[in-house]
């Protein structure tokens, strides 16, 4: 009797942690260590002739999962990042202060929603001006991630607005 009310404390424990608790998005280690001051990582970035990515995550969303364990773990797709992009995590539920591009300082939840940011994963990539020049929601295969990877870095948004067409065109 003891042992079915302590295992089923237990189970309760469990369910109001919530799937989050078990499956913390754990981004890969060339991921950006950001103060998330985004006006410095936009500044450090284009000094070294990168772009800005910004992932929107959730802890428990499997497809956030699924595109750090196969998307941005696939060798070409991790060469890319490394030369062309500094990459910094944020957590759509999170409560880690962020300053955007404005100067205003706010909570990653609150950044996630001033950005209209309304699924995860979400990836967006930033020019110079921190202007967004390509948002992808949901997991994106690697085949694809590395066509926007090379549509941002190559600057072909500056020509063709449209990724979707971009991509018909490859």
């Amino acid at each position: 009797m003891i042992a079915r009310l302590l295992s089923t404390c237990a189970l309760a424990l469990l369910l109001a942690a919530g799937p989050a608790a078990a499956q913390e998005i754990e981004v890969p280690a060339w991921f950006k260590h950001s103060f998330l001051d985004l006006r410095d990582d936009l500044r450090e970035a284009t000094e070294q002739r990168r772009h800005l990515m910004l992932f929107f995550h959730l802890n428990g969303c499997p497809y956030c999962k699924r595109m750090v364990e196969e998307t941005f773990r696939d060798p070409p797709v991790v060469a890319a990042m490394k030369k062309g992009f500094d990459a910094v995590d944020l957590n759509v539920r999170g409560n880690r202060e962020v300053t955007g591009f404005d100067g205003k300082a706010t909570t990653e939840r609150d950044y996630t929603t001033q950005l209209k940011v309304r699924g995860t994963p979400t990836i967006l990539f930033f020019d110079a001006q921190g202007r967004t020049v390509l948002r992808l929601t949901g997991f994106q295969p690697p085949q694809t991630f590395l066509a926007a990877l090379d549509y941002v870095a190559g600057g072909a948004y500056r020509t063709e607005p449209d990724f979707q067409r971009y991509l018909k065109s490859r």
